[in-house]
């Protein structure tokens, strides 16, 4: 469920004609550290691992649709970065890695 979610995530994200190449790699690049860091989440936390992939892609849907809904990406974004907090003892790298994907998106000007 995780891998194939992140998969889709990751098509989402290259097949979008609405963001710039450069921000597309840099997402890319970014979701791939967070699927290391949930993978390894979930052999222990499978809920929150589910959750984080779920944000993740309400985030990327919103993120790449032409309309985009910017109370939506607020509300996947902060949702994220509320989870992010919840693991900045027990799991930095992976608080780190929702993070940096959350800025990257609010460097988009949403």
């Amino acid at each position: 469920m995780i891998d194939e979610t992140i998969k889709k995530i990751e098509e989402r994200l290259k097949e979008s004609p609405n963001m710039q190449p450069q921000r597309k790699e840099d997402l890319l690049a970014l979701l791939e550290k967070l699927k290391l860091e949930v993978s390894s989440l979930s052999e222990t936390n499978q809920d929150d691992a589910h959750s984080i992939v779920k944000l993740t892609d309400l985030s990327a849907h919103e993120a790449t649709k032409e309309k985009q809904n910017s109370h939506l990406i607020k509300l996947s974004v902060d949702g994220l970065s509320n989870l992010a907090k919840n693991f900045e003892t027990s799991h930095p790298q992976l608080a780190s890695a929702i993070n940096n994907f959350c800025l990257s998106l609010s460097g988009m000007g949403i």
